[in-house]
């Protein structure tokens, strides 16, 4: 589905400065493998699996989506799609000061924060059309289901009958399974509980720039 795409794709992007960052962090060393190459990081399956939200970043989020200017805005600006690392390294200074600003341990933990928001959004924006896509299915399969026990089918009817309750139960399978990239429920619930105020001030941002 298109919402999966868009989240995995956001999900990516932020994997790759989360590893850059992680690169550069201060005496950090790369354990060397049994024939003395440093192995390739690997990013988490699922960046949003294990809960990393608090009210304290919430309310400071918000506060820093007053600012008139937001440098690490474009990260995330439709159609902009990311910058390399290497651009976000030339700025590091610039991007830093204004995370510890708001609270935030670096820029890093500010892209991270706005990921979740951001996923957390789309992912409670698309809940009521997931569920009318599976009562949609949901009634296709009793349907279908009723016909085949008509008298008088031929071979052709009970054929797109039985591929229409396949379809239909792929679908339900589908919508069922756990999203990868989904956001955890502690995240996703504190999303929820600001979401008056994360559009109060998305809004108030859009119409002043």
């Amino acid at each position: 589905m298109k919402l999966r795409t868009t989240i995995a794709t956001l999900a990516a992007g932020l994997a790759v400065f989360g590893l850059a960052a992680c690169g550069k962090k201060e005496g950090a060393r790369p354990a060397a493998s049994s024939e003395g190459a440093a192995p390739a990081a690997v990013p988490a399956k699922n960046p949003y699996a294990q809960a990393a939200l608090t009210d304290e970043k919430m309310t400071k989020f918000i506060d820093s989506m007053k600012e008139e200017k937001n440098p690490l805005e474009f990260v995330f600006k439709q159609g902009g799609g990311m910058r390399s690392t290497m651009d976000m390294k030339a700025k590091e200074v610039e991007f830093n000061a204004y995370a510890r600003k708001y609270g935030f341990k670096d820029y890093t933990e500010y892209i991270d924060t706005w990921g979740r928001i951001m996923v957390g959004q789309m992912q409670e924006g698309a809940a009521e059309m997931f569920k009318s896509v599976a009562e949609m299915n949901r009634k296709q399969i009793a349907e279908a289901e009723a016909k085949l026990k008509e008298p008088g089918l031929t071979a052709e009817q009970k054929q797109t009958y039985t591929e229409q309750i396949e379809t239909a139960n792929k679908s339900l399978a589908d919508m069922a399974k756990t999203n990868e990239n989904s956001l955890n429920e502690a995240d996703l619930a504190l999303v929820k509980k600001y979401g008056p105020q994360l559009k109060e001030a998305q809004m108030a941002a859009r119409k002043g720039r």
